[in-house]
């Protein structure tokens, strides 16, 4: 409204009524449109595209007003208009955003009902001052003529940006999942039928404006406003059952993929063992055709592939010994003190997922660290009267590590491995807990002995 009525002081009215009752669906949907972009992904072009759209959306607004002119009494004529206005955002969210037409429908769709309820909100704050929406827009008055449409268009954009903003930030969050479509067209179905309803609802009442027809007028923005909200909070809610839906999905196909690996991994290390076990007789018997030296040597080669730990658990010998055998090889030291007999309960590739998981970012982290002191990662198993308690800990560099992504461990922002393990405490009736103590980190897994992994529906 404001960037309108510095162009309206510039080259003049159009037609005042006319103007006067498109300027605020005009500044709103601009407002809104930029609010709601911020989740979408730009094109490369996006400024010139932008500006442009800016351009000509100024275009489109004064020859709506034009055409309106035209044909004063139609209501056809006007919801026309009115469309077109809510169109051009559709063809602009196309246009500047490289992104799939059910994201850029379900962007637009959601822009129409922040538009929607706001201008409902906007009209109760005017009648809380004293403004009768359906015959003024102007908010303060008193001001000389001059400029009573550039402090009004100020303080109505103002008030509209604050309003649409705690909307966007209720209602309107950042990612990117992908999309289940048939839930998706469910929302995007229902905010189009909602907003074409509201449209023509909205236009008629102006139409057949009455200044004794309060009562249906106050009704009518309720119910938009209502229906404008609930549409909201029911797209939040789907989207959000349809984000945890694909995160466990890839959980699960994580899980999959993991229990693969350690099977392979197991079958190796039994070969490696018996191979192993099979040079050492090998050795004894041609100890007298080689050099002391030599078979010393053979002996050290081959006690780096036969220092197994036993924790009394395959599955933790598994783990450590993979990790142990990388670690080598970057200069980490890899300490392990486990109770391997009590986590037998756990499913086999639950517990290789979760220790994987664990060793595998703390040793993510400690690969960063300059100081080759602080080089260690530890891992300790062991039971309480009702818990098993898996911790992992090491030394972090605040400057090299996500540690503060990682720590949030309810937020969007961090990798899977975290939440994998997360789910997996989960289905053990347990939890995980995350710590910072100077340049150490903590992750403390509890889960309840002897429990029954329970099961989710993908």
């Amino acid at each position: 409204m404001f960037l309108l009525a510095i162009i309206v002081k510039i080259f003049g009215s159009l037609s005042s009524y006319n103007m006067m009752t498109f300027i605020p669906l005009f500044s709103e949907v601009l407002i809104c449109l930029a609010a709601v972009q911020t989740s979408l992904k730009k094109r490369k072009y996006y400024w010139p595209i932008t500006i442009g759209w800016l351009l000509a959306y100024i275009g489109l607004f004064f020859l709506v007003v034009h055409i309106k002119d035209m044909w004063p009494s139609s209501l056809f004529v006007r919801i026309l208009c009115t469309l077109s206005l809510y169109s051009a955002g559709l063809g602009y969210y196309h246009a500047a955003f490289d992104e799939n037409n059910i994201d850029i429908l379900l962007a637009w769709t959601t822009v129409v009902l922040i538009r929607e309820a706001v201008d409902v909100l906007y009209s109760f704050t005017m009648l809380a001052f004293g403004v009768d929406p359906r015959t003024s827009i102007i908010f303060i008055k008193g001001i000389p003529e001059d400029y009573s449409m550039l402090v009004n268009g100020f303080v109505n954009d103002a008030i509209h940006a604050l309003y649409i903003i705690g909307i966007r930030l209720l209602f309107v969050k950042n990612d990117h999942q992908e999309r289940d479509v048939e839930h998706i067209r469910l929302v995007i179905g229902m905010s189009v039928g909602v907003s074409l309803l509201t449209v023509v609802v909205k236009n008629f009442l102006v139409h057949f404006y009455n200044a004794d027809a309060k009562t249906l007028y106050y009704t009518s923005n309720a119910t938009i406003l209502f229906t404008s909200v609930i549409l909201l909070f029911f797209r939040n809610a789907l989207l959000k059952s349809n984000n945890e839906r694909n995160e466990r999905r890839t959980i699960h196909m994580m899980l999959k993929n993991e229990k693969a690996q350690y099977e392979t991994l197991s079958e190796n290390l039994k070969t490696i063992n018996m191979m192993t076990h099979d040079l050492k007789h090998q050795i004894e018997n041609f100890q007298d055709r080689i050099t002391k030296e030599e078979v010393e040597s053979l002996k050290d080669a081959i006690q780096g592939y036969d220092s197994v730990l036993k924790t009394g658990n395959d599955v933790i010998d598994t783990v450590i010994y993979e990790k142990e055998m990388y670690c080598k090889t970057k200069g980490i030291v890899l300490t392990c003190n486990a109770n391997g007999a009590s986590a037998a309960f756990m499913q086999n590739y639950h517990l290789y997922s979760l220790l994987n998981n664990a060793l595998g970012n703390a040793i993510e982290a400690v690969e960063k660290l300059d100081d080759n002191e602080k080089k260690k990662v530890g891992l300790s198993i062991y039971p309480d009267e009702e818990y098993l308690n898996i911790e992992c800990y090491n030394y972090f560099d605040p400057l090299k590590s996500d540690i503060e992504k990682t720590t949030k461990i309810n937020k969007n922002s961090h990798g899977y491995g975290i939440k994998s393990i997360n789910y997996i405490a989960e289905r053990y009736k347990g939890n995980v807990s995350i710590r910072k103590d100077g340049d150490m980190f903590f992750l403390e897994v509890r889960v309840k002995l002897n429990c029954a992994p329970s099961t989710y529906n993908v």
